[in-house]
């Protein structure tokens, strides 16, 4: 699990969805926040979906940054989720 250690590693919080903004690309994403940690693609999404764990005091109320992007590699959507909820 190297890639969920650098990603918890790098302390992301909530403030950090911030810097996402629809449009951005990949490489934005990553020079912002850093490698995912972990990428989903979906049978029927044309492009992937990265999540982010985010550290937090409280590991019953963690939450995790999610960025979808389209076919181009562009942010369509960038929220909070409950990390439990995705899997994290």
């Amino acid at each position: 699990a190297l890639v969920s250690s650098v990603a918890l590693a790098a302390g992301l919080e909530p403030s950090d969805l911030s810097k996402v903004q629809p449009g951005q690309s990949q490489a934005e994403v990553r020079q912002k926040l850093g490698e995912p940690t972990r990428v989903q693609t979906y049978l029927l999404a044309e492009g992937s979906t990265w999540l982010y764990a985010l550290q937090h005091p409280m590991p019953d109320n963690q939450e995790a940054i999610r960025v979808v992007f389209n076919a181009q590699g562009q942010v369509t959507q960038a929220h909070m989720v409950r990390a439990d909820l995705v899997g994290l």
